[in-house]
């Protein structure tokens, strides 16, 4: 007695179970197949990221201004920037045009928080008119993400970052929406009504090249650059970030930015202020019409 027999009619032929065999195969198959497919999808996705490991100071994607120098950074090596550097993204003016969105991510470790605009990414060059969004750390030392809308609109970060830190920025633009994340973290977003403008602006890291006046520099590392052509979703950008214990001990540059205060200077200006008096020397009305104070 066949033990595999159905309940119910003839006993199938060899064929038929030959048949069913290979059936069921096929059928396996091509569910892995399709469960591949499936898996795999989101990856191709991220296959076709644009990725800037800052690995070294100059490669085939990425220009150099400056002095640049290498350091350890989330993986591998980061590019330090000295706050009279940056880097050019070679052949960038049609990055970020897509009109689904972008977006952008790095890793940031600031070395300074001295109340200027220090740049981390741009995509600017304002004496040619050519605006379109900048990712800095701004002179309140909060991360803040400004974009062009016939003026700029703008999200910051709720409080500032630690020197010789890590700190994992996100941008996500969308047709009508502007996102920044700090940490994997969604710190503010902004609606747009306009489009980001199409200019022929260079991706720049670090400062800003303004038509060759450099500027806006940065001072501290940037690492693992990645830019996608569309806005990716929060779970994707969630799976980015993983913290990073490991910190950078600030090293003492000899640019503008480093001179520490002199702390006599304290003294002097309150001793200067005691002597600060205001004169009227001519309101307009007769006879004070000529004033000399010696």
């Amino acid at each position: 007695m066949n033990p595999y027999r159905t309940r119910c009619g003839p006993e199938p032929s060899v064929e038929t179970a030959v048949s069913s065999v290979v059936f069921r195969v096929l059928m396996r198959r091509l569910s892995v197949c399709a469960l591949l497919s499936i898996v795999l999808l989101p990856l191709s996705v991220v296959a076709e990221e644009r990725h800037f490991p800052l690995d070294a100071i100059e490669s085939e994607t990425l220009e150099a201004h400056g002095s640049p120098m290498l350091a350890t950074g989330v993986e591998g090596q980061s590019i330090v920037f000295d706050g009279d550097t940056l880097l050019r993204v070679r052949d960038s003016e049609d990055l970020t045009h897509e009109e689904s969105g972008f977006t952008f991510s790095a890793w940031v470790n600031p070395y300074q928080l001295h109340g200027q605009q220090q740049m981390i990414a741009s995509k600017n060059r304002y004496s040619l008119d050519e605006r379109e969004w900048g990712l800095m750390l701004d002179k309140d030392n909060r991360f803040r993400l400004y974009v062009w809308q016939g003026k700029w609109v703008t999200i910051s970060a709720p409080k500032a970052p630690q020197v010789g830190h890590w700190a994992l920025l996100s941008v996500v633009i969308r047709p009508d929406l502007a996102e920044l994340r700090v940490d994997g973290k969604v710190v503010g977003e902004v609606a747009l009504a306009n489009p980001i403008p199409r200019t022929a602006a260079p991706l720049t890291l670090g400062g800003v090249d303004d038509n060759g006046h450099i500027w806006q520099n940065f001072v501290g590392a940037i690492d693992d650059v990645r830019l996608w052509d569309e806005p990716l979703a929060a779970s994707h950008l969630a799976e980015l970030y993983s913290p990073i214990d490991q910190t950078h001990q600030i090293p003492k540059f000899t640019g503008f930015m480093n001179v520490e205060p002199d702390s006599s200077w304290e003294e002097r200006i309150t001793e200067h202020a005691a002597q600060d008096r205001s004169v009227v020397a001519f309101d307009g009305q007769d006879p004070d019409k000529l004033a000399c104070d010696t």
